[in-house]
């Protein structure tokens, strides 16, 4: 037919036209990267916050004393709130506890390197002190652990889209860095070499 002229080539099926799995699109473009799933991408930050952290891990002794002073100021702002003894009196407790604990981790993570030399050495008596009362402090996985219920004691103490919300997820990420840095330094204990940055960090 008048129809049939105009055809050139074999005809080829609309099903068949994107079997092949090396084309890309009928315009000949490359086909379209893999995307990520949320598995991998999760795992890929994971990866590049532990990466970080054997980068420069002077810096979780910073991170954890800035989560040790935010935790001070929202178990003050609870304290200060002398409304909650009258409706719940546990949670006016849980934020004494979170002023202690805070004023703890923050000694604790006092160091030379992140903190100014007369700070240093005016709280260094008190953490030595503080570490022979409390050995798992002197452990970088006690350490974690504890920043770690920190957080989740502050979260739970806290209402929603407040700032002790905020706080409690901070220190539960500086509990897992602190684990992290630790796993870093198990490593050194098992004959794998530790430069003199990352020592730091493992006291």
């Amino acid at each position: 037919t008048g129809f049939n002229r105009f055809r050139v080539g074999p005809e080829v099926h609309p099903a068949t036209r994107h079997s092949d799995p090396s084309a890309g699109t009928m315009s000949g473009l490359p086909p379209l990267p893999k995307q990520k799933s949320g598995m991998e991408t999760m795992l890929h930050t994971a990866k590049s916050f532990r990466d970080a952290i054997e980068e420069a891990p002077h810096r979780v002794h910073l991170m954890c004393q800035i989560g040790g002073l935010a935790v001070i100021l929202d178990g003050i702002f609870g304290v200060l709130n002398i409304f909650a003894v009258m409706d719940n009196a546990i949670y006016y407790v849980v934020n004494v506890y979170s002023v202690f604990f805070g004023v703890v981790t923050f000694i604790t993570e006092t160091h030379p390197e992140n903190n100014p030399h007369a700070l240093y050495e005016n709280l260094k008596s008190t953490q030595k002190w503080m570490h022979e009362w409390a050995k798992g402090l002197t452990l970088l996985q006690g350490r974690g652990l504890f920043y770690i219920f920190q957080g989740a004691m502050t979260i739970a103490s806290s209402s929603l889209l407040s700032f002790g919300l905020v706080v409690g997820a901070y220190m539960i990420l500086a509990g897992l860095a602190r684990e992290s840095s630790a796993r870093a330094c198990d490593k050194h204990q098992h004959g794998e070499p530790l430069e003199a940055l990352l020592a730091s960090a493992c006291t």
